[in-house]
């Protein structure tokens, strides 16, 4: 965290105020048609925002910086979206950034050329939920949804 992440915690907890920034992020790679990293960011129940980014050739050193319409959340991710860190927005003189704790993570693939002798092409998936470890982040599911955005 930041110092004026620390500062911002120290003023919220001393208030009583608290809340756990979540994001769901699925990155598909796919030869076809590119790769695409999905997020979803929640605040405590809340869910803020949907947004997604496409690239070609990602890696897991392909750094994906996303931001939600509203302006409000700037995430950026890498490591297949197992790393990052996130900055909100709360007014136009008070922002905040805080590392993104991974929580659970999963992969898969799919066949996306089938022929007759087989799958000839796949995709990876890659399907992380992470949080910012504020306050009361022990009160929300930090939970997967079989390798594709969660229903919200």
């Amino acid at each position: 965290m930041k110092s004026s992440t620390l500062v911002t915690a120290a003023v919220l907890a001393a208030t009583g105020v608290q809340g756990c920034i979540r994001v769901h992020a699925v990155l598909t790679n796919n030869f076809l048609t590119g790769d695409v990293m999905s997020v979803q960011v929640y605040d405590n129940n809340d869910f803020y925002c949907r947004v997604a980014q496409g690239k070609r050739g990602a890696s897991p050193e392909t750094r994906w910086v996303l931001d939600c319409p509203n302006g409000n959340y700037h995430i950026e991710l890498w490591n297949n979206g197992k790393k990052g860190h996130i900055t909100h927005k709360v007014s136009d003189t008070d922002t905040w950034q805080a590392d993104l704790s991974l929580k659970q993570t999963k992969s898969g693939r799919n066949c996306i050329l089938s022929t007759d002798n087989g799958c000839r092409g796949w995709e990876s998936v890659f399907e992380s939920c992470l949080n910012d470890n504020f306050g009361n982040c022990g009160e929300f599911d930090c939970g997967l949804c079989g390798l594709e955005d969660c229903p919200h």
